[in-house]
């Protein structure tokens, strides 16, 4: 859009010029025609009309394009194009932290399974104490991988939910913003 209006506006100014070139062969024809030889007080008047005639269109140009863009500008509601973007944050970021506490929680519980293995081998008697106590370690292990892997699906299960819930609320902020415009 904003191109088109640069385009009117760059065709506008060229027929500008090239009324303003011929007005003033025009004029000089005229006045040689009537006998008159324009003098440097004559063109400098001449020069002035044309500046300020060119400067009253340049403002009002600079208007129209003004007016555009503050029409635009409101058609694409950038203040709920904000507020949506920072909903879709607060997702992200509550996703980032229960990924994250998850996370803890399952090294935090192998590094405790791993100490308790190494304490343990440490009042061995024999191999089927250490070949027991490494089964139990395992066990701990595929148990603590099992929660952290179902704590990840309960997140990703909730994620389209959070997603959805977002665009519908995006949605209806849209009508409700129409309805008042």
């Amino acid at each position: 859009m904003l191109t088109a209006v640069i385009a009117q506006w760059e065709t506008a100014q060229k027929a500008a010029l090239e009324l303003a070139d011929k007005l003033a062969s025009e004029t000089h024809a005229s006045l040689q025609t009537a006998g008159v030889v324009p003098n440097a007080s004559a063109w400098k008047n001449f020069t002035k009309t044309a500046l300020n005639m060119s400067r009253h269109y340049a403002d009002a140009m600079q208007a129209a394009l003004d007016d555009g863009w503050r029409k635009e500008r409101n058609q694409l509601q950038l203040k709920n194009a904000a507020a949506s973007i920072k909903a879709l944050t607060e997702i992200q970021t509550d996703l980032a932290a229960r990924v994250t506490q998850g996370q803890t929680q399952h090294t935090s519980a192998l590094t405790s399974a791993t100490a308790e293995y190494l304490e343990g081998l440490e009042r061995c008697r024999n191999l089927q104490d250490a070949s027991m106590l490494a089964a139990k370690l395992l066990g701990d292990v595929h148990s603590q991988a099992s929660a952290y892997a179902a704590h990840l699906c309960s997140l990703a299960v909730g994620v389209p939910a959070a997603l959805v819930q977002w665009a519908e609320n995006q949605l209806d902020s849209d009508d409700d913003t129409a309805g008042a415009a």
